[in-house]
């Protein structure tokens, strides 16, 4: 027993002293936020970012949307309690599913959120994960309930009587044959289905887990597992051989329990439940906390986001956040870095006021140059040897054995042309010297690995073409050209032996260039003083200043990073320029990047390309594997209200007439700095021009009817060129009276209401015409009773009668005559006359005839004095005494009986019925005369009733209006 636990402790001890830290503990630097909601604190205990950008935050009061400067809660339907959150995700759909603590399982719909699963009638324990299939399963795992898993509505029930080695369960992944990974207190459960059948196979301790109670686990790009654990780290798994890995970082494991496993890169980040954030590389070899910010702090969530930061939620309301590409060296901060070399053995070279020291993986900085003081440092270089180079102020440059310590001092005696070395570069066995006397060019002529190196120089100066002779810079680029850094004559290029200068001439602003590098596609890039950075294809320049994005024009450094971008270096951070877009990241104060102030071309690229920066705050390191990719902020719309009401999910985008005031609520998500997104607006159809803004938010009120479409870009730069506008496009559709099919309608009713006009007029022209022929033919018809024959001759047959037997009434009886022939003429032309008027007519008539037929005769006008004032059609009551007359027997015998009187609205003429045996001629219009004239007047049609013994005519009585028509 002695012997093995002696050889457990030998090995252990092996494995340890292959765990490294990387170069002199490399930490990020964390901002933290405090999350509030109503001014209350509330604690973070979940995060997520959706694929539109957007990040959630799950919380004690329930469900957070931050967008970098505001939150929004999503909550449960109908219910004001707060609900803590327990599991996020999103499916393939872009579907987002929320677990709660009482067991709800909700999703997204709009703004609001959906029970799938209420609690207490099926989940009553926290969810405590969410995943889906490739088949689209939904996986849901609890805190005491097993499993579930389901599509739609319809879920079912995994727990230990299934199979699963226990009901509490942490975590859900799957592996690249699909199947569903559950860490569990009594092990593993690896899922598959079969005809929605679930086989369950358990890993656990018998089986080589080093810890049955599995917290979290995750899938790397290998295909094994990494498996967290509650007491011993984590451990991984290979899924073909089911081989477990012993990690050496895991060994002795004293950190607590694993909560969330993040794979990235060659490595996954940790998170502890009480020792903060870990970075671990995949082979478990180097083990390292992220930074003294979240030691001794709680992780229950990590996310890294697209911007390239990691954000830790720890069950409390802070927040931390950090640029996973910016790296610190910690033991370093606050020293003045005069110059900085990454050499390929990993190690670190940097120079400071108290002379040039080196760093390598954990072991202690060691300290080179004996007469420290002796020695300013401002330029490294390694050449292929190995061996360093020491450009110094005053003192030439060093030619340093990095295992030894010794040096050689090369000066102006050596063939040196200036021994103030600011910059040294080179390429096989030739270094540049870039001095404040010119460039030398230095050729290794003999053995290299030797200390005592045979060399050769060849100087050029400003009488060889070099422009000037004060150099910041020698750059050799991809075709061997060598650039140069001068100060007073701009960039100078010497090819095949001949210097070409480009300054003014060439439109570059700045005579003073500092730096230079060369991108991926071979162009030159080249900073100046106050002017910007500038790059060269071969052809022309290009300027980049403040207003493409550059955050500073005192650029110190420049370099090319491995995915083509150039980074800037200047006295505010870091800014990171893609040639590909000309969009512009920065990186300051909060990415750790403090006043950096840094000196000349204190730069140096790595073989793993983390490029390091040299500051007066110490070293600051630039990792492009971990860097994003996104340049600038992402526009969303988040919601489009009508009347303040939301109408972002509604399918159709056709709006009523008076649905027309809108409000449009967007963002542009840029989680680094979010103060400095600003807008940029236009709605189409509406707008002239855009409208810049710093606002979230912009109304249109009272839009008229129209196509509409809204547009806005975002931008964290001054400029919005290359800015991708997110739209919205509506109709507000118009008044029914304003439609094209009402105008159609409304046409055609107009055609037709003048073709109707038309022929009502036509109408009313021959109703004209007609009543106009109707009355003259009763004028015609009464000048023919005026002087009919027989009337005429019945009269004066009379009068001759009269005046032998009577001289004195025969006087009489020719004044009525004459009356009635007068009263008949005046009469004709009138439309209407007061009953009073054919009263009188019809009794002189009457006396007329009275005088021939005497007694036998007798007509009675009984009409009351309300009934005077009446009208009727002229000489219509005495046509009808006329026919009376005309067609019936009076005699002695059978004398003819007319009456006149009124009854209800007429005026009734009725005689007995005595029709002559031998009728007269007739003409048979005179009571189709009076009907017609009655119509054409509209009033009331007559009455006509003929009986054996009564013939009866009733005419209505008539008030006349104001335009001469009746109004009956």
């Amino acid at each position: 027993m002695k012997r093995k636990g002696w050889a457990k402790f030998i090995v252990v001890a092996i494995v340890l002293a292959f765990i490294q830290l990387p170069l002199t503990a490399q930490t990020l630097h964390f901002n933290s936020t405090e999350v509030e909601y109503n001014n209350q604190p509330v604690k973070v205990s979940y995060l997520h970012q959706d694929q539109q950008g957007f990040i959630w935050l799950g919380t004690s009061q329930g469900l957070l949307r931050y967008t970098g400067t505001n939150y929004q809660i999503f909550s449960l339907p109908g219910d004001s309690a707060a609900h803590p959150v327990s599991a996020i995700y999103e499916d393939s759909q872009q579907q987002l599913w929320v677990g709660y603590n009482d067991g709800t399982l909700a999703k997204r719909k709009g703004q609001q959120l959906v029970p799938v699963i209420s609690s207490q009638k099926h989940i009553t324990t926290p969810i405590t994960a969410i995943l889906e299939t490739k088949d689209h399963t939904l996986w849901v795992a609890t805190y005491g309930q097993g499993i579930y898993y389901g599509k739609g509505k319809k879920f079912y029930h995994l727990d230990t009587k299934q199979g699963l080695p226990d009901a509490y369960t942490y975590s859900l992944t799957t592996d690249k044959a699909g199947r569903v990974w559950v860490g569990t207190d009594r092990g593993i459960a690896v899922i598959s289905l079969n005809e929605n059948k679930p086989k369950i196979e358990v890993i656990n301790s018998k089986h080589g887990l080093p810890d049955n109670i599995v917290t979290a686990i995750s899938s790397l790009p290998t295909g094994e597992m990494m498996i967290g654990m509650q007491s011993a780290g984590v451990t991984k798994y290979n899924p073909t051989s089911k081989q477990f890995t012993i990690l050496p970082a895991s060994l002795d494991w004293n950190y607590g329990s694993i909560t969330k496993l993040q794979p990235q890169q060659n490595g996954v980040w940790l998170g502890t439940d009480n020792n903060g954030l870990f970075w671990l590389s995949t082979d478990g070899l180097i083990l390292q906390p992220a930074s003294a910010e979240t030691g001794k702090s709680k992780v229950s969530d990590l996310l890294t986001d697209s911007e390239g930061h990691i954000w830790i939620a720890g069950n409390s309301p802070t927040v931390l956040k950090a640029k996973l590409a910016i790296r610190t060296v910690q033991e370093l901060e606050g020293k003045n870095m005069l110059a900085v070399l990454a050499a390929r053995d990993k190690s670190i070279w940097f120079a400071t006021e108290k002379g040039l020291f080196r760093k390598q993986g954990s072991a202690a900085v060691r300290s080179y140059l004996k007469q420290a003081g002796k020695y300013q440092v401002v330029s490294l270089y390694e050449d292929k040897w190995g061996y360093i180079w020491v450009g110094t102020m005053g003192q030439g440059v060093l030619r340093l054995n990095p295992e030894t310590g010794n040096y050689k001092q090369l000066s102006i005696t050596d063939g040196l042309v200036n021994e103030n070395v600011l910059g040294i570069s080179g390429k096989g066995n030739e270094l540049w010297f870039a001095t404040l006397g010119g460039v030398s060019k230095c050729t290794i002529t003999g053995d290299g690995a030797i200390d005592d190196v045979a060399y050769s120089f060849r100087n050029f100066t400003q009488q060889n073409g070099l422009g000037i002779n004060y150099i910041y810079q020698a750059f050799i680029d991809s075709k061997n050209r060598v650039w140069f850094a001068t100060d007073g004559k701009g960039i100078t290029m010497l090819q095949n032996g001949s210097f070409t200068n480009f300054s003014e001439k060439q439109g570059i602003k700045s005579k003073t260039v500092y730096s230079i590098t060369e991108d991926k596609n071979g162009h030159i890039w080249f900073s100046t003083l106050n002017a910007g950075v500038y790059s060269y294809n071969g052809k022309t320049f290009r300027n980049y200043s403040l207003q493409n994005g550059l955050h500073d024009l005192n650029i110190t450094s420049l370099a090319a990073d491995t995915r083509g971008n150039i980074l800037l270096m200047n006295q505010l951070g870091l800014d990171v320029l893609n040639p590909e877009t000309g969009n512009v990241l920065s990186y300051g104060k909060d990415a750790g990047i403090s006043k950096p102030d840094p000196d000349l071309n204190v730069v140096s690229t790595a073989a793993n390309g983390q490029v390091w920066f040299g500051t007066q705050n110490g070293l600051i390191g630039y990792d492009p594997a971990f860097a994003t990719q996104q340049f600038k902020p992402k526009t969303r719309l988040q919601d489009v209200q009508v009347f303040f009401k939301s109408v972002a999910g509604r399918e159709h985008h056709v709006f009523d007439h008076d649905s027309n005031h809108f409000t449009f609520d967007y963002t542009g998500l840029w989680y680094q700095n979010p103060e400095d997104v600003t807008y940029r607006v236009k709605l189409d159809g509406y707008d002239r021009n855009w409208t810049d803004s710093r606002n979230h938010t912009i109304t249109y009120p009272n839009l008229p009817p129209g196509n509409y479409t809204f547009r806005v870009v975002s931008s964290a730069a001054p400029a919005f060129s290359e800015a991708e506008a997110i739209t919205y496009s509506f109709e507000i559709a118009p008044p029914f009276w304003r439609t094209y099919w009402f105008y159609a309608l409304t046409f055609l009713a107009g055609v037709s209401a003048l073709y109707l006009f038309v022929k009502w007029r036509e109408n009313r022209l021959r109703e004209s015409e007609r009543q106009e022929k109707d009355r003259m033919m009763f004028q015609f018809e009464t000048l023919k009773s005026q002087v009919n024959p027989h009337f005429l001759f019945n009269s004066f047959n009379t009068l001759i009668s009269t005046i032998e037997e009577d001289p004195d009434a025969a006087v009489v009886y020719v004044e009525r005559l004459s009356d009635f022939f007068r009263v008949m003429l005046t009469l004709r032309e009138k439309n209407l006359i007061p009953l009073q008027e054919e009263l009188d007519l019809i009794r002189d008539y009457a006396f007329l005839q009275q005088q021939r037929f005497r007694e036998n005769l007798q007509v009675t006008a009984e009409v009351p004095q309300g009934a005077l004032h009446k009208y009727v059609a002229p000489l219509t009551l005495q046509l009808l005494l006329e026919n009376a007359i005309k067609h019936n027997i009076i005699s002695k015998a059978k004398p003819l009986l007319v009456s006149v009187f009124v009854e209800e609205n007429y005026v009734v003429v009725e005689n007995n019925c005595q029709p002559k045996q031998t009728p007269e001629l007739s003409t048979k219009i005179g009571l189709q005369n009076i009907r017609s004239r009655y119509q054409l007047l509209g009033a009331p049609d007559i009455k006509v009733e003929h009986t054996d013994t009564l013939f009866t005519v009733k005419i209505p009585l008539l008030n006349q209006s104001e335009d001469g028509r009746t109004d009956n």
